[in-house]
């Protein structure tokens, strides 16, 4: 144990410790005597041995120095005044720990072999104990602000600042008062442990709150328990802060030519900042061992992207698009004159240390010259988008089969506008299809694949790929097969009116996932896009629309949750701002492509039915064949049937339903949907079943 001693008048070892450790040692010229605090002299009597010139080590940071030998049980080393005076260290005094950072320190403390130093370190045995923490993986010319990167021993309650969290509610509402989830024993050991640090540290105090919101536990990845709160409706009573988000056309034009990047990621962001003083009672909850509310401010709120914006806004506002740029937790420091980069993040430590703001050092990237932040990939030749984002695109494998390759020419076709000369660039893949060509088996051609890689492209790069823009709409469109999920991030373009994806998403299921239910698959697509695409989502300027087909989805944010994982994604969307807008199949051909692109992604199970609007999505031919018989159709056709009927995108609807107009297109749907190998030879009633949520005629 190692004792920092402004009391001290010299730098001392335990003579029992050094004895113990083989410490060499040599007699001192003249004894000294040394005193206790109350004036008498120790115990052990005159200092009159002294250590050889020793390597004391706290991290990167390393000396030499000699010890005078006492008796000291109760401390290994002490660092008195003149130890003190020569290191000048820096001390905060909210998280107890010690940063070495002064000149003295960078020009002298070093590494050297020439001195000796025990078989087990005084940096590993004796100073374990000392409050000097240093941090793994920080540049040594940023270990002066080591201690904005230490985790504290236990958390600390923040001041209260002008940005405080305030949650003001509609007129006229009540803070609901939710049900108590049960809770696991393993998770009421976790919660205790949990009320218990937090409350001695003042982060939650004891309610009488009349509010209560439910809580539950989410798994981490190292399978440690998170207590989280289902605000949901709280929420949905409280008055949306609209202050906005930072542009990305803005962040992205700021930074154009950089030459060195750090990137800083703030450690428990939300817990920073303080409920605003009479607004505490509004975030009680409910537990088994009594109610309580938050001072900090939660995950979980509606508001909280906007209010911590506003907040880090106002620490870097003379900074702000000059040498940082800040997306809600997410710090990056640019210098485009390299030998200036060290000081402009110095500058941003200095600040976040005057403003009790800490670090995740394993998430920093520091003096970096290329840097992945907000979907791009930024160096000093430019901005380019990051590629994972297109990946699900890019790594589309070769179609193998007739479904995967009807499949990738449902997606083709979504972009058929987009894509000059179509038809003839699609002409070699559908070649492959033709019943001719089909009588020896499928045979993927090369003029096929070359193709395919153009399509592929083209995908990905404008016009049909868009950079996003913050201040308009974000639609996010999921989907869900049995073994896939897929989803794309669109916005509607002001030179066009059309919507074109910012973003790509495809993600295969783990063996676990594929055996949620079909609402808990669509809920996962859902989840996974959300956090793919959270710093456009969360906070974003206005609700942002999610289209599925899965009428359930709609009934979100007032459902009741079956089981712990539902309720752990209920707490997860309540971050979020959306509404959710349902669209028929045949509407959903993109994110659906998405979801069924791996090869070998048709179910095994027979009970699985592949929806027919997916193979109307990927059948070119019979969208075609359907639309002639519309144009055949004459007004006595179809005279009685009008009032029923609405057109919409070139096909005539029932409610939802595409209208089969002739016996035709009928015989054609039902042949589909029986006998095609990628819809599974069903019974008459499955089949029967399968056409009616999608298709209509009279009959």
């Amino acid at each position: 144990m190692a004792l920092l001693d402004c009391g001290a008048s010299g730098i001392y070892m335990d003579k029992t410790w050094a004895a113990a450790n083989l410490v060499p040692t040599q007699a001192k010229e003249v004894p000294e005597q040394v005193h206790t605090v109350d004036g008498s002299l120790i115990s052990s009597g005159p200092v009159d041995t002294t250590t050889l010139m020793l390597s004391l080590q706290v991290g990167n940071h390393q000396e030499h120095i000699s010890f005078d030998l006492i008796m000291s049980p109760n401390h290994t080393i002490i660092l008195g005044i003149p130890w003190l005076i020569r290191h000048n260290p820096y001390i905060n005094w909210v998280t107890r720990t010690v940063s070495l950072s002064s000149q003295f320190c960078h020009e002298n403390c070093y590494t050297s072999d020439k001195y000796w130093s025990p078989k087990r370190s005084l940096a590993t045995e004796g100073a374990t104990g000392m409050s000097i923490n240093t941090v793994q993986g920080i540049p040594d010319h940023y270990l002066e602000f080591q201690d904005v990167f230490q985790k504290p021993s236990k958390p600390v309650l923040p001041p209260h600042r002008e940005y405080d969290c305030a949650i003001p509610l509609e007129p006229g509402t009540i803070v609901p008062f939710g049900r108590m989830y049960s809770l696991t024993e393993p998770e009421k050991e976790v919660l205790k442990e949990y009320l218990d640090e937090n409350i001695q540290s003042g982060l939650i105090v004891p309610s009488s709150s009349p509010a209560g919101a439910p809580l539950f536990f989410v798994p981490k990845k190292t399978k440690d328990l998170r207590p989280c709160l289902d605000f949901r409706g709280l929420n949905k009573i409280t008055i949306k802060d609209r202050y906005p988000l930072p542009l990305i056309r803005d962040i992205l034009e700021a930074i154009r030519g950089a030459q060195r990047f750090t990137k800083l990621d703030l450690r428990g962001a939300y817990h920073l900042l303080r409920i605003r003083e009479g607004d505490e009672w509004k975030t009680a909850f409910r537990t088994p061992f009594g109610h309580f509310e938050y001072r900090v401010m939660p995950f979980g709120l509606t508001n909280a992207p906007a209010i911590f914006q506003r907040f880090m806004d106002s620490v870097f506002s003379d900074l702000l698009n000059q040498t940082v740029v800040i997306y809600l937790d997410d710090i990056l420091i640019y210098s485009r004159n390299p030998e200036l980069h060290t000081s402009h993040v110095k500058q941003v430590l200095q600040r976040l240390r005057d403003h009790q703001l800490f670090c995740k050092p394993e998430k920093c990237e520091f003096d970096m010259t290329e840097v992945k932040y907000l979907g791009y990939h930024l160096s000093p030749t430019g901005i380019a988008m990051d590629q994972e984002k297109v990946q699900a695109i890019l790594e589309w494998p070769s179609p193998s089969t007739i479904k995967e390759t009807q499949c990738f020419l449902g997606l083709a076709n979504f972009y058929r506008q987009f894509i000059l000369d179509f038809a003839s660039q699609t002409s070699h893949i559908t070649h492959t299809l033709k019943k001719d060509n089909l009588k020896k088996g499928f045979v993927w051609t090369e003029a096929a694949e070359a193709a395919f890689q153009s399509l592929k492209r083209a995908f990905t790069q404008a016009p049909i790929l868009r950079h996003p823009d913050t201040t308009k709409q974000f639609i996010v469109v999921t989907d869900a097969s049995e073994r896939a999920i897929g989803a794309v991030l669109l916005q509607r373009q002001e030179d066009d009116g059309l919507e074109h994806p910012v973003f790509y998403l495809s993600h295969i299921l783990s063996t676990a996932e594929q055996h949620y239910s079909v609402l808990e698959r669509e809920l996962l697509a859902l989840k996974t896009a959300c956090l793919e695409w959270r710093q456009f989502l969360m906070g974003s300027k206005e609700p942002f629309e999610v289209r599925t087909d899965h009428r359930n989805l709609q009934c979100l944010r007032n459902f009741v949750c079956q089981n712990s994982r539902q309720a752990r994604w209920a707490f997860f969307f309540s971050q979020y701002d959306f509404y959710i807008t349902y669209i028929p199949g045949s509407q959903n051909i993109l994110a659906d492509a998405l979801s069924r692109r791996y090869p070998e992604c048709s179910p095994s199970s027979s009970q699985y039915l592949l929806e027919p609007s997916k193979i109307i999505g990927v059948a070119q031919s019979f969208l075609e064949e359907v639309q002639q018989e519309y144009a055949n159709l004459s007004d006595h056709d179809i005279e009685e049937l009008r009032p029923l009927l609405y057109k919409k995108q070139g096909y005539f609807y029932y409610q939802d339903l595409i209208f089969l107009p002739t016996n035709k297109v009928q015989k054609k749907a039902l042949q589909m949907c029986h006998d095609s190998p990628v819809a599974g030879h069903r019974g008459i009633k499955a089949t029967q079943e399968l056409l009616s949520r999608f298709f209509w005629w009279p009959t």
